[in-house]
């Protein structure tokens, strides 16, 4: 155990406040009030939260700097003048995910997890500082000292390394600002290394001239940090509480005397239902609602959120800001936004871009709202995770650690990995963002430091197909047509480990308009390269190829563009590693990008379609089908707007369209198909609770939205209790369905598509359904009777989340979307049911005393 044999005294966060004030130039003078008092804790997990449905957003009375942005998503949208190019431009970033937490070598969540016994972090805790109910977090912050950081030193390591832009952790979920904060007294300039280290990475990265963000984690800080409030159950210390419980008067001649807890570990919130079973959990939220009984608390704390970031933008003006987070915004009452309502990123967001114009003249930033829906003034991630095809609805960065978001032993620093990570990304029109943990004490060990210097030689190489790149139309190929895609999630053994062959293939299209052709594992000498893409017979280029180049190898390349495949002989002694490049012309070849952002609604007794307006277009041709496959036939041609009505499409009728553009002499791809149903009525649903359900589900629906209300506890084993709202269908067909959210009522709470034999309980049926934190699955009975069964799983998947389940003969198969247009088979399987079933929507709290709110979304059965 590590003893602590010195005392540092801090002074009250008032004083600490004023000092701040005299030594910054600082244009955000908003006085944040003390924290309000709050009531005593009940019981544990004797109080249910409000429905978060039905309590209104909360205007806060923060002011926003002036200018034409007001604090809403409406006036953000018809503002912000588009995502700068920059971000295209800079492709591969790096994740600065560094703070207090890297101290326990156990990961990330560091903070949270050394208050769960049985966990590493516990372990670790225990063996370095002592037990949490008298050395907790707050003793880590003292003594983290990361003396070894040199932020200068880093970014030219980064910069060497093909790095374009930084992300920079500002707070994490800890709560500890790692700037000098005017709002949080508990900040790395008053404890630990006592310097203002977002400062000293603004500075290197400006001089470095690379764009950086800040990122914010703090928003559902108040739930995770519930575990400081609890206490060991079993052994010599059992019930003694962890130093989460502590106050401001506990604090009288001790170390900490005048830093009031509550600003690190927030107060105690377990009296609601779920919030103590989810801050122990491996990673889940506590159900959507609201705080009910500390609206006053919750008020102050989304001022409290809210303060920070804009100080933080005050004084460090970076390139992009970043909120964590599930669901559509921080603070909606939701996913991991559950707590309260109000519009504070709006708010910070407002006051940013209008700041930054004031500044800079212009708009070259912008906000990273994790999970949000496509917004004119938003970027989105993808943590963990490759899309299942080209994703172009919305600009996004990929997102993923080597190893983990904070150091701990045993990493494996895969240059492999990350080159392959890269290339599935930017092929797929992303971007990415890769954390590179660094030591406690703020160094890079022998590994990383290996690999960034491996992946900077391969960028040097090849960085020509991928800085400022975009997406062919088509992202790749492999081996019989299936691609061979690297696992997602964190990079590691099972990514390090993955095998490629020299038929695995991806695409970008660079700056200069060449295309590029990766080949993800390197051919031996005299090896044929076939490119099925590039034969003649595939007809998707707009000339012959006249030029080729291997990119890092100066001589000529043998090559030959046949009929069935583009015919490359690798040379020898080219000494090349990973994947490898080829640049093919001229830039001409390549047709102009499909239209994008393809949308089609239901509006005024017609289809409306509109589409992203084209560069140097023409005129456009819209297409259209009754099958997703085809055929498609031109139902509008010669098109000067990007928008178009279909009105004779029938009632009730599934219909998909393509547009296509015409630029020059060349035509363009043509876009993914959309799909559209065209109808002003109502679904007819038949509703029951299906078994033993004690709380009574119900429906309510306005034109193209469900909202159901379900409990029961479980669709499974031999005999189910849940929530119905169904349908006949005869034969084939398929339901479609966006599940765009839904209430966090168990891990295990369902909420997705079925097709059932009957409305018995132990009926035989299929089920595809999103989770809010298992991921979307496959599972049904069947037989009558018979036990259920789990065909398929995606984890790391929530809602929003399009949703299909489709049927032909005995086949049944489960699709998700992000977006309702590429859809990603989760699984199939075949069962024997019956010719006539009930297909329809299914809602299961898995919890029998709560209910699930579920909102669906652009409801579609199609009958074959």
């Amino acid at each position: 155990m590590k003893h602590i044999l010195f005392a540092v005294f801090i002074g009250t966060f008032l004083i600490a406040c004023a000092k701040k004030e005299e030594k910054q130039n600082s244009t955000l003078t908003y006085k944040l009030e003390p924290i309000p008092d709050v009531p005593e804790p009940l019981n544990e997990n004797s109080v249910d939260m409000a429905d978060a449905s039905h309590f209104k957003e909360v205007k806060l009375d923060l002011p926003v700097s002036e200018g034409p942005f007001d604090p809403t998503w409406k006036s953000i949208e018809a503002n912000y003048p588009g995502t700068p190019e920059w971000l295209r431009e800079a492709k591969l970033g790096l994740w600065v995910h560094f703070g207090p937490q890297s101290a326990g070598e156990s990961g990330d969540w560091y903070a949270r997890r050394l208050y769960v016994p049985g966990t590493s972090a516990y372990k670790n805790h225990l063996k370095n500082y002592g037990h949490p109910s008298t050395t907790g977090y707050k003793e880590v912050l003292r003594d983290w000292s990361p003396d070894k950081l040199n932020p200068e030193k880093l970014v030219k390591i980064y910069k060497d390394a093909g790095i374009r832009y930084l992300i920079i952790q500002g707070v994490h979920h800890d709560q500890f600002d790692m700037w000098d904060s005017k709002y949080q007294p508990w900040n790395s300039t008053n404890l630990g290394p006592k310097r203002d280290l977002v400062g000293e990475w603004q500075k290197a990265a400006r001089e470095a001239n690379i764009r950086f963000g800040i990122t914010f984690h703090h928003e559902y800080s108040w739930w995770w940090w519930q575990t400081a409030f609890q206490s060991d159950t079993t052994g010599n210390l059992a019930g003694i509480p962890y130093d989460g419980n502590l106050t401001l008067a506990d604090g009288e001649g001790q170390w900490w005397e005048g830093m009031d807890p509550r600003y690190l570990y927030g107060v105690n919130l377990r009296e609601y239902k779920g919030v103590s079973a989810a801050a122990n959990s491996p990673w889940s939220p506590p159900p959507a609602g609201i705080f009910k009984n500390h609206l006053k608390f919750s008020n102050w704390y989304a001022k409290w959120y809210a303060l920070r970031m804009m100080d933080a933008v005050d004084k460090y003006q970076p390139d992009f800001i970043y909120t964590d987070g599930t669901d559509q915004q921080p603070f909606s009452g939701f996913g991991t936004g559950t707590g309260y309502k109000s519009d504070a990123i709006q708010r910070v967001i407002a006051d940013y871009y209008n700041k930054t114009l004031a500044r800079r003249g212009e708009i070259d930033v912008f906000s990273i709202i994790k999970f949000r829906n496509k917004t004119n003034g938003t970027v989105n991630t993808q943590e963990g995770g490759i899309p299942g095809d080209i994703k172009t609805d919305q600009d996004w960065i990929a997102e993923t650690p080597v190893g983990d978001w904070f150091y701990g032993p045993g990493f494996n620093y895969s240059s492999d990995a990350v080159v392959r990570y890269l290339l599935e990304e930017v092929s797929r029109d992303g971007n990415i963002g890769i954390c590179v943990s660094l030591l406690p004490d703020g160094s890079l060990d022998k590994g990383s430091t290996k690999m960034l210097k491996e992946i900077g030689a391969w960028m040097k190489i090849n960085g020509e197909g991928i800085y400022g790149s975009h997406a062919w139309e088509k992202l790749g190929e492999g081996i019989n047509g299936q691609l061979n895609v690297l696992p997602g999630g964190k990079i590691g053994d099972r990514q390090a480990n993955h095998p490629f062959s020299t038929s695995d293939i991806r695409f970008t299209v660079g700056k200069d308009g060449s295309l590029y052709a990766w080949v993800m594992s390197v051919p031996k000498a005299r090896e044929v390269v076939k490119i099925t893409s590039l034969g003649l017979n595939e007809n998707r280029l707009t000339e012959p190829i006249s030029s080729l180049t291997l990119l890092g190898y100066e001589s000529d390349v043998n090559w030959e563009q046949k009929e069935d495949a583009l015919h490359i002989t690798f040379p020898e002694n080219t000494n090349l590693k990973t994947a490898i490049g080829f640049k093919i012309g001229p830039a001409s070849i390549v047709r102009p990008k499909a239209p994008l952002d393809v949308k089609a609604n239901n509006k005024e007794g017609s289809i409306g379609l509109s589409w992203a307006s084209y560069q140097n277009a023409d005129y456009y041709i819209v297409k259209r089908a009754e099958h997703k496959d085809g055929p498609y036939k031109t139902v509008a041609d010669h098109l000067k707007t990007p928008k178009w009505k279909d009105s004779i499409a029938e009632q009730r009728k599934l219909y998909y369209y393509t547009i296509t553009a015409k630029v020059g002499q060349h035509f363009s791809s043509l876009s993914e198909p959309v799909a559209a149903l065209l109808s002003n009525e109502n679904h007819n649903w038949n509703t029951a609770n299906i078994g033993d359900v004690r709380l009574n589900g119900n429906i309510t629906q306005s034109k193209n939205t469900v909202l159901m209300k379900g409990a029961g506890n479980d669709i499974w084993s031999t005999k189910d209790a849940f929530y119905f709202a169904y349908s006949n269908l005869s034969g084939d067909g398929s339901i479609i369905t966006k599940v765009e959210s839904m209430d966090n009522t168990s891990s295990w709470a369902k909420a997705g598509v079925m097709i059932r034999e009957t409305l018995n309980p132990e009926s035989s049926h299929l089920i595809a359904f999103v989770t809010p934190s298992e991921g979307v699955a496959l599972q049904g009975r069947k037989t009558k009777f018979g036990q259920s069964e789990g065909f398929a799983q995606t984890h790391k998947i929530s809602a929003p989340r399009w949703i299909k389940l489709e049927r032909k003969g005995n086949t049944f198969t489960a699709f998700q979307s992000e977006d309702g247009q590429h859809w990603i088979p989760v699984g199939s399987t075949t069962a024997e049911l019956a010719s006539n079933v009930k297909i329809g929507l299914a809602v299961c709290s898995h919890n029998e005393d709560k209910f699930c709110n579920v909102l669906f979304k652009n409801v579609i059965i199609n009958q074959n």
